[in-house]
């Protein structure tokens, strides 16, 4: 048995630097299922917090999520509440309610878990972080599932230490700890946990790759070479967003276009640095311009870029973008801008002092002086003759009305008012000039 004191997780020292992180927020929320990895951090942090100074320290709060998918999911979290309670900290039950999924289950708990979570650190004064228990194991595991699906250095950095959901920390301090160490750590602190029973069910590809792991080592496939397979490609993958991040800074210069939420594709521009580096601005594109939360398949936008360096290259869609190309005498140029899509764009109410973000790309500003009854909403082709105003520079006709009809447009009732782009609509009314050069750099 891995002895916990020798391994360094209880020493002062240890644990000051493994919460280093957090310290200075105001809040910490720690998600404990009851399994041992979650208790065993619960311990940590308590731990962590009677070795640290008594002033600024975080307030601890214990949340479970009872996805109400098992018969003792809630004995569970009453054992849980009895720890916390036993420790010292207020504990939480949050419960995942509504029809549930036949298929895919694990991504979709996963991801209501996170919801659930982000939902009440949101409730909380001041600044907020969650704390979860994945570990080295789980590290290894995620990367052998990412290497069978062909992922490139983005998934191959697999799980990583900090991440942020609607602005709230969600950090994995564990990710250097393995299962047994927690394991013998809860042994010398005398605290039982409790085990998922769905943790032994080979339906599941993780729990697969788990029970597979005696094989892997004979491989030498260890789990601790695997997270360090991961930690290098998190490296990787930080230079590589940085160098397309600095790319794509440089080439928003010539991008006249782009207050419209259209970007010029310019090949020699974003394709100096290599294929690899192209691709990744190409994906940023499409989920910016697309007023997508996510970036497109990676398999899709390497096809989409193997078409975009083709000569007889026409079109595209992708990801709730449209990418056309249009030859006009010397002019050549590709464009990347919204799809408008089957069920055409979002409508939203207007009110006086307001900010909202339309279609995930225009941040639109209302003054206290709004006059009433009025709406953001999309054109539609029968409005087009209205905008003779919308001509850009260098672009036909037809594909100035395509880009037209993924604007903003102000209406009241049915009748059209204007468009804020051509600051024709309302003076009351404006739009962030910045906010998607903003996200294109972000």
């Amino acid at each position: 048995m891995v002895d916990a004191q020798d391994s360094g997780l209880t020493s002062p020292e240890k644990l000051a630097t493994r919460f280093s992180s957090i310290s200075h927020y105001d809040n910490v929320v720690v998600a404990v299922s009851g399994g041992s990895d979650s208790v065993a951090l619960l311990h940590l942090v308590r731990l962590w917090l009677l070795h640290s100074s008594k002033q600024a320290q975080p307030a601890v709060s214990v949340c479970t999520v009872d996805h109400g998918l098992r018969a003792g999911s809630a004995e569970e979290a009453l054992f849980v509440e009895n720890v916390a309670l036993a420790l010292g900290y207020q504990h939480h039950t949050l419960h995942w309610g509504g029809v549930k999924p036949t298929s895919g289950l694990q991504d979709l708990a996963r991801n209501a878990r996170y919801d659930l979570l982000t939902e009440y650190a949101q409730k909380l004064s001041g600044r907020t972080a969650i704390l979860t228990a994945h570990t080295q194991n789980d590290q290894a595991e995620t990367v052998l599932m990412r290497l069978g699906r062909g992922s490139g250095p983005d998934g191959m950095a697999a799980i990583p230490e900090l991440t942020l959901r609607d602005d709230i920390a969600i950090v994995r301090p564990l990710l250097d700890v393995t299962r047994s160490q927690l394991v013998a750590f809860l042994d010398q602190v005398g605290q039982t946990w409790r085990e998922d029973p769905s943790n032994t069910l080979i339906d599941f590809e993780r729990i697969r790759i788990r029970n597979a792991q005696d094989a892997r080592n004979e491989l030498a496939l260890s789990d601790q070479a695997l997270a360090q397979t991961a930690k290098r490609m998190q490296r990787a993958r930080n230079s590589l967003r940085q160098v397309a991040n600095d790319l794509l800074s440089s080439a928003l210069d010539d991008q006249e276009l782009l207050q419209y939420g259209v970007f010029e594709w310019s090949r020699e521009a974003l394709e100096r640095y290599g294929h690899e580096v192209a691709i990744r601005c190409l994906r940023h594109i499409v989920k910016v311009v697309g007023g997508s939360h996510s970036q497109p398949n990676l398999s899709q936008t390497e096809a989409l870029y193997d078409q975009l360096r083709c000569e007889s290259f026409r079109g595209w869609t992708l990801h709730g973008a449209r990418l056309v190309r249009e030859r006009n005498g010397a002019q050549d140029k590709t464009l990347i801008f919204r799809e408008t899509g089957r069920n055409g764009l979002a409508t939203t109410d207007l009110a006086p002092s307001d900010c909202i973000l339309w279609d995930g790309r225009f941040l639109v500003h209302t003054l206290v002086d709004l006059p009433e009854n009025l709406r953001l909403g999309p054109l539609g082709p029968e409005d087009l003759e209205q905008l003779e105003m919308f001509r850009p520079r260098n672009i036909s006709t037809a594909l100035a009305n395509q880009i037209a009809l993924t604007l903003p447009a102000v209406w009241q009732g049915d009748q059209l008012i204007g468009l804020p782009h051509l600051r024709n609509c309302c003076p009351q009314i404006s739009l962030d000039p910045t906010y998607i050069r903003r996200q294109l750099c972000h």
